[in-house]
């Protein structure tokens, strides 16, 4: 007797779960492969030489240069260290134009503005412009890196927290007009070496200070 219609067993749908489970699985792997790429390269970007070059020489291509700012007292309270143990008090600079450059060997962007930095600096020779480059990080790699960068300016370190005026990650560079004034203050990289920087700097020197009102 053949089964009606009715009766036939209906065959179960094919099972969702292999699949599900199998992109599941794929999908972790790639975001993990995908991860392990990002980690390879950023190491590559910050351990090896000859591509950290390249990305430095490319960087410091797109710098910038910036414009003067306006409204901001310096802080004379810093007591930095230079490498061969000389210590500065910044209070000592009150009256002269000061270039204040707050930065890291570590830092990858840092790295990108040294070239500019040693142009402004020997730009500069024969000025009363003093020039105060300040590690706050990574002090075992800075004698390193100066001497790979070919460092021409006085290089000081400083292991405190930074006065407010002077906080904002590094690079930050500050110039202090001989009165104590912020005239200029700027986060991130920079074209230092730009003959517009150069000018504010040697006309800072022409500037002579009011007397204090006793």
């Amino acid at each position: 007797m053949n089964p009606s219609p009715d009766t036939l067993p209906v065959p179960a749908p094919p099972s969702q779960r292999k699949p599900f489970l199998w992109g599941c699985a794929t999908g972790v792997l790639g975001g993990f492969l995908a991860m392990v790429l990002l980690i390879v390269g950023l190491v590559a970007l910050t351990y090896l030489k000859p591509v950290q070059d390249y990305w430095v020489a490319k960087q410091r291509a797109q710098l910038k240069t910036i414009a003067p700012s306006s409204g901001l007292a310096g802080d004379y309270s810093l007591k930095l260290e230079r490498l061969d143990g000389a210590p500065l008090a910044l209070e000592n600079l009150k009256g002269k134009p000061v270039f204040l450059h707050f930065w890291s060997p570590v830092c990858i962007h840092c790295l990108t503005e040294l070239a500019g930095l040693n142009q402004l600096y020997q730009s500069l020779e024969g000025s009363d412009v003093t020039f105060v480059a300040v590690a706050i990080g990574g002090f075992e790699e800075l004698p390193k890196v100066a001497r790979e960068n070919g460092v021409k300016f006085p290089l000081y370190f400083y292991k405190g927290a930074l006065p407010k005026v002077y906080q904002g990650g590094g690079p930050t560079s500050v110039i202090l007009s001989p009165s104590g004034d912020v005239v200029l203050k700027h986060h991130g990289e920079a074209k230092w070496d730009s003959p517009s920087v150069t000018a504010l700097l040697k006309g800072l020197s022409a500037f002579t200070p009011e007397p204090a009102t006793p």
